[in-house]
């Protein structure tokens, strides 16, 4: 068999044939794992199903598909916002449709947007452990983060940022707890405070959160509304996403659009494009808003819902060739493949060949060692068999790679290959 083909033939074997499933995503690091194990670098949109009320027959989560998009951030209502249509049963229909449609959902309550009323948060977020709603989530917990409340608790908009920050984080660690004790085990995510915009907090409490979590599954979510917090600034917005992404703990753009509001909607131009590139730069989560039924209408990815109806600003998230859906957003594994298969081949993090040994027990490092004295190559391909690094070894050399978690085929010299995982 030509050497391509068998490559390709072994890629697509071991994609079928994974062990380890987790029963959730899961988080490592600052990466978000799917239930295969493989990393998933979220790229996607924000949607309110059923249209924040307005028409319950919509449902455009096929249109939303169409773009290439990983995951839809859902916006939901605990009390039902005045509408009717945000009821369990309704709820299962849109986690349903989203997976049948291979992308990974994100529910966030909607209730709180912007407020600082801590006891208001936490029973808010007792609706998630109601038996009615319970019962949804935990049927669904293979493809399902929860966002906890919308832009909820202040920081530096607070008289004192020092106890806010305290604040955020022991109400947030507290009500994690409840959710863990509930059997909720899926990844919980919190926005930042200040209406979104404080991401350099994570900074201070995001690893205290997650270590207080008994499933260590948090991610962090900031949206970049940013014409008051970065002074609209192209360079501070980069700097910001840089320092986030050296974080060891997963940090997301929940929220970013190309307008702004203050006191008329729609009030300022946001750099967006500039922010996008940085995000590219740095494989930097996003997840735009918004779909459709926005009172600034230049703020809509489409205009009436259907994807053949994207605005300017839609047609550039959706198909600019350097940041956009299409070209940047992969799927996850798990969704594309239908499942993991438990029974496969066992995946390890430390492997022994003839020519050389291959170990991962530093996260999102891979050390490879040769066994031989003459000079090899060992090459290592991710699992759409793509490399993703490569090594020239001399005699009894050693060198490490740095590689986001996921599985990956290492090859020498003669083309013998095996797996292993990176966490």
């Amino acid at each position: 068999m030509h050497k391509k083909n068998s490559l390709l033939a072994l890629l697509l074997f071991l994609m079928a044939a994974k062990a380890g499933a987790q029963t959730t995503l899961t988080t490592a690091g600052k990466y978000l794992l799917d239930k295969c194990g493989d990393t998933v670098l979220l790229r996607g949109v924000d949607y309110a199903p059923y249209n924040w009320g307005y028409t319950a027959g919509e449902d455009w989560l096929p249109e939303i598909a169409q773009t290439g998009a990983n995951c839809v951030r859902m916006d939901w209502y605990a009390d039902g916002g005045g509408a009717t249509e945000y009821t369990p049963a309704n709820l299962d229909s849109v986690l349903t449709i989203c997976k049948r449609n291979k992308m990974i959902s994100i529910l966030e309550l909607h209730d709180q947007t912007c407020q600082n009323d801590t006891a208001a948060l936490l029973a808010l977020d007792q609706w998630f452990t109601q038996p009615a709603n319970l019962s949804v989530l935990l049927a669904h917990q293979d493809n399902l983060i929860i966002n906890l409340a919308n832009e909820c608790l202040y920081h530096n908009w607070d008289n004192q940022p020092a106890q806010a920050a305290v604040t955020y984080r022991h109400v947030y660690s507290a009500i994690i707890q409840g959710l863990r004790s509930s059997g909720i085990n899926f990844p919980v995510m919190l926005d930042a405070p200040d209406c979104g915009t404080d991401i350099s907090l994570f900074s201070i409490v995001g690893s205290s959160i997650v270590t207080s979590d008994p499933a260590h599954n948090v991610i962090f979510s900031a949206h970049a509304y940013w014409y008051g917090y970065a002074g609209n600034d192209s360079l501070q917005m980069r700097t910001l996403i840089q320092n986030a992404s050296s974080l060891n703990i997963p940090v997301v753009l929940g929220e970013f659009a190309n307008t702004q509001d203050d006191t008329v909607l729609c009030e300022w131009n946001l750099p967006y494009k500039v922010l996008l590139h940085s995000c590219q730069a740095y494989q930097f989560p996003w997840i735009c808003w918004g779909w459709d039924h926005d009172g600034c209408a230049e703020r809509q990815i489409s205009s009436n819902g259907h994807y053949n109806a994207l605005t300017t600003y839609g047609n550039d998230i959706v198909n600019n060739p350097v940041y956009g859906l299409h070209a940047t957003a992969v799927r996850s594994s798990y969704l594309l493949h239908n499942g993991c298969n438990s029974t496969g081949i066992p995946v390890p993090a430390a492997v022994n060949f003839p020519s050389y040994t291959a170990s991962t027990f530093s996260p999102g490092l891979l050390t490879l060692h040769s066994l031989l004295p003459a000079s090899q190559t060992l090459t290592v391909y991710d699992l759409l068999g793509r490399i993703a690094g490569q090594c020239q070894l001399e005699g009894s050399e050693s060198q490490t790679l740095s590689l986001v978690p996921g599985i990956y085929i290492l090859e020498n010299s003669h083309h013998d290959r095996n797996k292993v995982r990176v966490y």
